[in-house]
């Protein structure tokens, strides 16, 4: 069974507190949110789903986050979902990583609020939130 909502947002963060906040100001936006607190939630999930877009919080395991980025862009069913890294690593060597992996952007939670965040979301996305 698929229960794909046709504005869904995968949001990988392991911070409930975090999480909350960027799902509620997202479905203040009318944007569906399944928050998954680890990796291996967020594969379980892609597995039966593929959302419009990929929120992913690399600070707890940076290596495997990079790995799980390279892991959507190798599987034919999400290579194009926009994967948009939320973070606190300023790290100019693990932005270029995060890229190089596939990410789409990188945002930094400490210089948009997250309704600012949403909308940039919204604009990287695009017509695929229609």
């Amino acid at each position: 069974m698929n229960s794909v909502r046709t504005k869904s947002i995968l949001m990988i963060e392991p911070d409930p507190f975090f999480a909350g906040i960027y799902a509620s100001k997202f479905a203040q936006e009318r944007l569906g949110v399944e928050v998954a607190e680890s990796l291996a939630v967020a594969r379980k999930i892609l597995r039966r789903k593929t959302p419009r877009a990929i929120l992913l919080e690399l600070a707890q395991d940076r290596d495997a986050g990079l790995a799980f980025i390279r892991e959507v862009r190798e599987e034919p069913k999400s290579f194009a979902v926009p994967i948009i890294v939320l973070t606190d690593l300023a790290d100019r060597t693990v932005i270029g990583r995060a890229f190089s992996a596939g990410a789409t952007e990188y945002l930094l939670k400490g210089h948009f609020v997250p309704i600012e965040t949403v909308r940039k979301v919204k604009k990287i996305v695009g017509g695929r939130l229609a």
